[in-house]
């Protein structure tokens, strides 16, 4: 198994996670242009997503739930990250749409310091680089495509990107989703408490 997992590690591609990361953060700096100009069809998939996981963390708030809850979400929005890479430029587009997604969310629901707060919060630490390394892996198998031009070689090496998938990406969710799930039920805790009170 620990072989395993470092022979996982050395198949990242440091460049490709770099693009990735860029790319997340170019969402976010659209974040402001999205909002000011109020372009409806841009704005309306984040706030309908956030709202039903906000629905459902409340009408469901077990800890165990949520955690299974976000780290399945999570795992399932990942890898159609890393299966985009099929379509070659998808995950490019995808990464950007993530980081714009996010930084609507957090725009729109907390204080206008929060975009600082969303990389130094534990949850980020690991869900970050999970989204940079999946969407990497996208786009490593559509670099093979263009280079190659045989879709045996991409069908390849996206079976051999599985393991770094499955060994480094989920373990990254399943702890920020730890974390996250925590962190909601000791909130929902405190508001509970406090409510009894009054």
């Amino acid at each position: 198994m620990l072989e395993d997992f470092i022979h996982s590690l050395t198949m990242l591609n440091g460049h490709l996670i770099a693009l990735s990361a860029v790319l997340f953060f170019l969402g976010i700096l659209l974040t402001d242009i999205v909002l000011e100009k109020n372009i409806g069809w841009l704005i309306a998939y984040p706030n309908w997503i956030y709202h039903k996981i906000e629905y459902v963390v409340q009408k469901f708030n077990g800890m165990l739930f949520i955690f299974v809850f976000i780290f399945v979400f999570n795992s399932i929005n990942l890898f159609f990250g890393y299966v985009s890479g099929f379509l070659v430029i998808l995950p490019y587009v995808l990464v950007i749409w993530t980081g714009l997604n996010v930084g609507i969310v957090v725009r729109q629901t907390m204080q206008e310091e929060s975009i600082l707060f969303l990389f130094l919060n534990p949850i980020a630490l690991f869900e970050l680089p999970a989204v940079w390394i999946s969407f990497s892996l996208g786009m490593e198998v559509g670099i093979h495509l263009i280079f190659t031009k045989q879709f045996n070689t991409m069908q390849q090496i996206f079976l051999d990107r599985l393991s770094v998938f499955y060994l480094i990406v989920l373990p990254l969710l399943a702890i920020s989703a730890l974390i996250e799930s925590g962190m909601i039920r000791f909130i929902n805790n405190k508001a509970e408490n406090e409510n009894s009170q009054d």
